[in-house]
């Protein structure tokens, strides 16, 4: 016979704006069975709630969505929906979830007013450079956000947590100086 299954939870999040686009890119879960989708929205109007940001930044903002499956339907299995981005095209590729439900995101900011905080690895944009940004478990706070890159084009695809929470950042590159290659296999740009 065939396998079968059943849809456990199912929601739509999106702004009623025509001609509005909202892409989820990214999806991950907790230990507790909640799920985290990120992605990109071309409009104002989506649904915020617990936001870091309610306000739509730029031609292409990130936002970052909480939802509980357990917290029943409607409205509130919606922990938290936010923005987050710059005044350009910004585009999130990859995120994971530590255990205090922190959110690590990475990805290509569109402009450099993309939101940084905290002891900020690099706070200028050289190029097209990638982004690591983390949310904080409410959805509310923005712990750390970082550009990261050298004089080339540097994009963020994947990101990882190990049980120490050190973070694995796996892109693209074509910087041929900037890019930081510390206990690298191999230091220079081929």
């Amino acid at each position: 016979g065939g396998t079968s299954w059943s849809t456990l939870y199912s929601s739509y999040l999106g702004s009623n704006n025509v001609g509005a686009s909202e892409f989820g890119e990214a999806v991950a879960y907790d230990s507790a069975g909640n799920i985290y989708v990120a992605g990109k929205v071309s409009s104002s109007g989506l649904p915020t709630k617990n936001a870091y940001d309610t306000s739509y930044n730029g031609s292409t903002d990130l936002f970052i969505a909480k939802f509980d499956p357990s917290a029943g339907t409607g409205s509130a299995s919606l922990v938290y929906s936010t923005y987050f981005g710059g005044s350009g095209s910004d585009s999130v590729y990859d995120m994971a979830v530590d255990a205090s439900g922190s959110v690590y995101l990475t990805g290509s900011p569109g402009s450099d007013t993309l939101p940084l905080t905290g002891d900020a690895h690099d706070s200028s944009r050289d190029g097209t450079d990638a982004f690591v940004s983390i949310l904080g478990p409410t959805g509310s706070t923005l712990t750390y956000s970082t550009f990261l890159g050298g004089d080339g084009s540097d994009t963020g695809y994947g990101i990882a947590l190990d049980a120490s929470d050190n973070i694995y950042i796996a892109g693209s590159s074509s910087s041929t100086t900037g890019l930081a290659t510390v206990g690298a296999y191999d230091t220079s740009f081929n």
